[in-house]
């Protein structure tokens, strides 16, 4: 899922406010609103399913000792965890809570401690906030959305497809994940672009950006104010034959694709993918670009390579070998994610989703 070990991470129903100097957090399926002081907040930002209890801690001891820091982290997951806001597959290393006088012998001061206060969000509130979604699923054309009256703010949960599957010798790239809050303008008219897989019998990549070639790239999937993408989650590559494998979709950073034949780059910020180079005698791949994952290579007898994803800058097209023999296409690379600065609350995913892709929006 993107996640690593002891990395505890947010719950993806969560909407995140800052009010008064504190941080507010709505939890859409329990309809409840946990205020975080400064010493909680900070842990909060932390929990990113990246970041590990122990960095955390090594975060943590600029201000106290290694003693009261541990204490620190240790109480405020403890408080996530009491209050619901953790995903319950990271939960595992989580540890119990301390009590405040243990707490104050430890860290020294009341100012460090976390305290997470919880409660029932008003009836106003539940109504606004996430009560509402809609979810877009793959279909090979644009879909669109009209921002209801009232909202202001969308709840964004974008996921990029995978590149072609045909046979797991030559394992796809996976698409990658982008939640955010988009801000919006009630009645504006925002057109829903959702990522798909390639064909491996027609030779073509995935809907909205996938590189062609016999194993073509997953789509990004992404959502469009008129022509500007606001925001982009990466598709994953096309494995090259006979071993290679696809590059994972998202980040910002697409990953490189795999294989002996020359692989596919990853798609950043700026650019495309850089094409596979060919190998054994056998011709590159094509790089990618902006929207677009690159071609991988097609050769009479030789090892195919697989096709970039899609994103906001596609992953480069993997080269092929000219022999049957020693050798596995280049997979392509993924294609990059990307946000609007507006939007806030950001959370990149890379090599999430190993379907079609999809956008749910919340409000």
């Amino acid at each position: 899922m993107g996640k690593f070990p002891d990395a505890p991470f947010r719950r993806l129903t969560t909407h995140v406010e800052t009010l008064h100097g504190e941080l507010c957090i709505y939890e859409w399926t329990t309809k409840t609103v946990h205020a975080l002081n400064p010493a909680a907040a900070r842990v909060w930002e932390m929990c990113d399913g990246r970041t590990s209890v122990a960095a955390m801690i090594a975060a943590v001891r600029g201000a106290v000792d290694a003693s009261g820091a541990e204490a620190i982290v240790q109480h405020a997951l403890a408080e996530f965890a009491r209050a619901g806001l953790l995903e319950a597959e990271t939960l595992a290393d989580v540890p119990a809570a301390l009590s405040r006088r243990a707490l104050l012998r430890r860290i020294g001061t009341a100012a460090a401690i976390p305290i997470v206060t919880s409660l029932a969000a008003p009836a106003p509130l539940a109504a606004q906030s996430g009560a509402n979604t809609q979810t877009f699923n793959f279909t090979g054309a644009p879909q669109s959305f009209t921002v209801p009256a009232g909202v202001t703010a969308l709840q964004v949960d974008a996921r990029g497809s995978r590149g072609t599957l045909f046979i797991m010798s030559n394992p796809p790239g996976t698409g990658g994940r982008v939640q955010a809050t988009l801000p919006v303008t009630p009645g504006e008219v925002l057109t829903i672009m959702v990522g798909g897989e390639g064909n491996w019998f027609a030779g073509t990549g995935g809907f909205n950006g996938g590189g062609g070639g016999a194993y073509g790239g997953g789509g990004a999937s992404d959502i469009r104010r008129g022509s500007l993408r606001v925001i982009v989650a990466g598709g994953g590559g096309g494995g090259g034959l006979d071993g290679g494998g696809g590059g994972n979709g998202g980040g910002l950073i697409g990953g490189d694709g795999t294989g002996t034949c020359g692989v596919g780059g990853g798609g950043t910020q700026a650019a495309g993918g850089a094409a596979g180079a060919g190998g054994l005698g056998g011709p590159p791949g094509t790089a990618g670009s902006s929207g677009t994952g690159g071609d991988g290579a097609i050769a009479p007898l030789a090892i195919a390579g697989g096709g970039g994803g899609g994103g906001y800058f596609g992953g480069g097209g993997g080269g092929a070998c000219a022999t049957v023999w020693g050798g596995s296409g280049g997979g392509g690379g993924g294609g990059s994610s990307y946000t609007d600065p507006s939007a806030t609350a950001v959370i990149h995913t890379q090599g999430f989703n190993a379907t079609a892709g999809s956008v749910t929006l919340s409000w």
